[in-house]
């Protein structure tokens, strides 16, 4: 991520290539990020690198999907 001023830039790595929801993902987090004081543009762009693993989530995440007591 990479805020100048009023404009927020976004990466955004999904889990796989063929994600059926990418556009519909990186319309949310744009529209979401233009709901927040001071952003009055966003920017957001789906990247591959780095690739996508299970250990970027989260203990939360992780719990959350049954994979940490």
């Amino acid at each position: 991520m990479d805020i100048q001023d009023e404009k927020v830039s976004v990466e955004m790595t999904l889990t796989a290539p063929g994600c059926p929801v990418s556009g519909m993902l990186k319309d949310d987090v744009t529209s979401k990020l233009l709901t927040l004081k001071d952003v009055k543009e966003a920017n957001v762009d789906i990247v591959w690198e780095p690739v996508w693993s299970p250990e970027k989530m989260s203990d939360d995440a992780k719990r959350q999907l049954g994979w940490l007591a």
